[in-house]
């Protein structure tokens, strides 16, 4: 009978502890999320203005936007940190 009820709160704790890792991952989820929209506001609005300072420069090929590349290498980490989480979200809630 103790064993029983050891095991019992064992699993007890570990779904607690599992629900805890869960809830940290989709807060977690919800933040890279709103950074990620933030990121993509602002690289369409520098894409807005690298065109119109492109259709004036005398060759275009040869400039480098730096703010630009900057910006998509931080959406480019942000994404794969949400596919990361949510392959953690899923593996976690198939365990």
């Amino acid at each position: 009978m103790r064993q029983e009820q050891h095991a019992q709160k064992e699993r007890d704790q570990a779904e607690v502890d599992y629900r805890a890792q869960l809830e940290q991952l989709q807060i977690k989820y919800v933040q890279l999320e709103a950074e990620y929209r933030t990121l993509q506001i602002t690289r369409d609005s520098h894409g807005h203005s690298d065109h119109l300072e492109h259709s004036t420069s005398v060759d275009p090929g040869v400039e480098l936007n730096t703010g630009q590349a900057t910006d998509q290498s931080l959406c480019d980490t942000h994404t794969e940190q949400l596919e990361a989480l949510m392959q953690e979200l899923q593996a976690n809630h198939v365990s």
